[in-house]
């Protein structure tokens, strides 16, 4: 989570230094965007090789994820949208002795968010925030080789999927209106908030964190 935090601060820090928002295209409009995702599962090995010479333990939490969503602009400094996400997965696993074991997370999300704009400055950027709810879905799948959990983790006997859960999400964004064209180009850091300790309950929800550059076609004027 601090590199994605780190990485959407100073994007948005660069636009605030340069005085550079101003307010939205009032109207509706589609858009699409890819960035880096990650769902905050435990930051550990979670298998225990016990030093055997021939095992070794891998974990992968972040990796590419997309968002399509549609909004409206009631004004130039309100908006409302909705979305669809979808997360890299959580991935751990072991070998030891030709055994494997894995645990793997994955995740989506449908949100809808009220967005607000902040207006000064040059007329082609924004500066805007974001907050709503989300409807999730997780799952987690776990194939036992044998190889047992660190202590402190429960492990699922077996796969799981979640009944969707409702988070709240929030986030903030810069955007860029491109000249000569209907299309909006912007980065926007968004986090839906999890529920529960993942590393104690099978049940709990991971937070999930993206960073994503989007495409928006506008129909306003």
């Amino acid at each position: 989570m601090k590199s994605i935090a780190h990485l959407g601060m100073a994007i948005l820090s660069l636009f605030a230094y340069a005085n550079l928002a101003f307010s939205a295209t009032p109207g509706s409009y589609l858009g699409a965007g890819l960035g880096k995702t990650q769902l905050s599962t435990p930051d550990e090995y979670l298998f225990n090789v016990n030093g055997g010479a021939n095992g070794t333990t891998s974990k992968k939490r972040d990796g590419m994820g997309g968002r399509a969503f549609a909004g409206y602009n009631f004004n130039e400094y309100l908006g409302i949208e909705a979305g669809v996400t979808h997360y890299a997965k959580s991935k751990y696993s072991a070998s030891l002795n030709h055994s494997t074991s894995s645990l793997e997370y994955s995740m989506n999300a449908i949100d809808l968010v009220a967005k607000t704009y902040l207006p000064f400055g040059d007329k082609r950027f924004n500066v805007y925030a974001l907050g709503g709810m989300a409807a999730v879905n997780h799952d987690v799948q776990y194939k036992n080789g044998g190889i047992p959990f660190v202590s402190d983790f429960i492990a699922p006997g077996h796969g799981t999927k979640s009944k969707p859960k409702i988070r709240p999400i929030y986030g903030v964004g810069v955007g860029y209106d491109i000249p000569k064209s209907r299309f909006t180009a912007s980065m926007e850091l968004t986090r839906i908030q999890g529920l529960g300790d993942v590393t104690t309950n099978n049940n709990a929800m991971p937070p999930a964190n993206m960073v994503a550059f989007s495409l928006t076609y506008n129909f306003g004027s």
